[in-house]
């Protein structure tokens, strides 16, 4: 008998509805412990997709187990400022 264990298969892709930006509200809460004022609200995740924000979840089958968030912050073109945030739940710890 072999003692094989299956690792969960993530997939990285772009997080893009509306739907898609509450999980991750609904994520930073469950990980970080926090209440509302303390996460990236869904609503300031849309406005910043539009001005070129990046924001990518790791999906396990159909759940949100992290994400990563990106924005540019700089004052010009030439001198962008890349801030992240990344967290993961354990569903994907090991």
């Amino acid at each position: 008998m072999s003692n094989v264990i299956e690792a969960p298969t993530i997939v990285i892709r772009d997080i893009k509805l509306p739907s898609e930006m509450a999980e991750v509200e609904t994520l930073q809460k469950d990980v970080w412990g926090c209440d509302e004022l303390d996460v990236v609200p869904a609503t300031m995740l849309v406005a910043s997709r539009e001005v070129g924000a990046i924001l990518l979840g790791a999906y396990d089958k159909s759940s949100l187990a992290g994400f990563v968030y990106g924005f540019p912050a700089g004052r010009t073109e030439m001198s962008p400022i890349i801030r992240t945030c990344l967290r993961s739940s354990p569903l994907i710890a090991t």
